[in-house]
């Protein structure tokens, strides 16, 4: 009993000294340069809420609570941001240009996926979020940028410049056997969004998740990518989904795409060293 006790009492502390966090937290940040902004919390709510999940969540309402800061954002394991439909213009232009996520908030991010002790993930959801942070429309290239180049790990293909996407109810998103999130589950999709043309994705590394398919079968780069990381006090997830969970078309497939994006954040990386449990023993003597 002693020995297990010692053992609990070595994980724990070794869990506080990494920083430990619990929690989700969600970002509902969807109105930023839409005229008429449509809300999709309850999806999110709902998904996370389900009995086969029913995860601890705290929602954030950047409307009336405005952007979180570092200290903010801390105390949770995971941070989901949730976009819609803002940000319909490319990063390039000057005044509509990296307003989903403002330069402030993107420093934030990083800060929060590196310098918050311990393991952390962020997931965002956005149509257009790649569109006005990286996008250069002028010069159709993509720009540097801290958190979507380092962090999300994103390779912004070209026919998001000359080859736009417009999804329909018959189109589907086909997912990578690979990928822990989408298992190679194909999952169909009711656009339920009154805008149109979704970022098309893909990803420097090898998170490929999900690709967009039309209904002829032809497909449009990915709808999903993840990444991971090292850092100085552990380890960082990003999963980037230009597939809103809302436009996910059926409720049991919408839980499980949260269940298994959320399952995949937490893997836990930090290890007890065996010199820690050695001084917690010799308390015991």
């Amino acid at each position: 009993m002693l020995n297990k006790t010692i053992y609990i009492i070595a994980f724990a502390l070794a869990a506080v000294a990494a920083g430990a966090t619990s929690g989700i937290l969600v970002v509902s940040d969807q109105t930023d340069g839409v005229s008429d902004p449509q809300n999709f919390d309850e999806y999110y709510r709902n998904a996370l809420e389900d009995e086969d999940n029913d995860y601890d969540f705290t929602f954030w309402d950047h409307d009336t609570m405005g952007e979180p800061t570092f200290a903010d954002l801390a105390p949770y394991r995971i941070v989901m941001w949730v976009t819609g439909a803002s940000g319909e213009l490319p990063a390039s232009d000057p005044l509509g240009g990296s307003i989903t996520l403002t330069p402030g908030e993107q420093t934030t991010l990083v800060q929060y996926l590196h310098s918050a002790s311990g393991d952390r993930a962020l997931v965002l959801f956005g149509l257009y979020l790649a569109w006005n942070c990286v996008a250069d429309a002028e010069n159709e290239e993509q720009m540097y940028n801290q958190l979507f180049s380092d962090y999300v790990k994103l390779d912004y293909p070209e026919d998001n410049f000359d080859n736009w996407i417009e999804v329909t109810d018959d189109w589907t998103v086909r997912g990578k056997g690979a990928c822990p999130i989408f298992k190679g589950q194909t999952y169909d999709v009711e656009w339920r969004h009154w805008k149109n043309f979704p970022d098309q994705l893909d990803t420097t590394g090898a998170g490929r998740c999900a690709e967009w398919v039309d209904e002829d079968n032809n497909t449009h780069h990915y709808c999903a990518i993840r990444s991971s990381g090292s850092k100085p006090s552990g380890t960082y997830r990003t999963v980037y989904f230009s597939l809103p969970l809302e436009c996910v078309e059926d409720y049991d497939d919408r839980v499980t795409l949260i269940h298994n994006t959320v399952e995949w954040c937490s893997v836990e990386t930090t290890a007890v060293e065996p010199t820690s449990v050695g001084r917690i023993k010799s308390a015991f003597r």
